[in-house]
This record gives C-alpha cells, structure tokens and sequence, in this order.
C-alpha cells in the first residue's frame, strides 16, 4: 500500500493505528514528518524504540477529539 503513496519528501504524515511503526519507518526512511497514534501503549512504545526521536507518537483512541492543536495539519494520512 505504501508504495501507491506520492512522494512523501518533506510531507508531514498522520499514521492512524501506526501499531509498531512499521509504517511510520518506512516513511521517515523516506523523508516524511510522522506523527502517529494507537490506542495500545504497547505498540506505541514500540514504534518509539523503532523510529527513535525521529517520529511522535500518542497513545490515543480515535473515538476521541485528536491529541493535535486545531490547527494542526497533514498532507498525508495512512491508516491500516
């Protein structure tokens, strides 16, 4: 699926359900600003140890207002 993706080169990207970070990885590999959420702790400690300070990452449920400022925008959003 990543790989139908534009250039992500400098786009900040909302990964919805980043589990692990396995797709947040691969889109910093690629230049992209990643923010992204799960409801599992567990995984968003995951995608921490994964990615490191080079992405931001919530615990968050989506039934739930968003953790963001309003005026917090994207270019991209991935979710799986």
């Amino acid at each position: 699926m990543l790989s139908l993706l534009p250039p992500v080169q400098g786009k900040r990207v909302l990964d919805i359900g980043c589990g692990p970070g396995l797709y947040a990885a691969w889109l910093i590999e690629r230049g992209a600003q990643v923010v992204g959420f799960d409801i599992s702790g567990e995984m968003i400690e995951r995608a921490r140890l994964r990615v490191g300070d080079r992405g931001t990452f919530y615990q968050h449920d989506i039934s739930q207002p968003l953790p963001f400022a309003a005026d917090a925008s994207f270019d991209i959003a991935v979710a799986h």
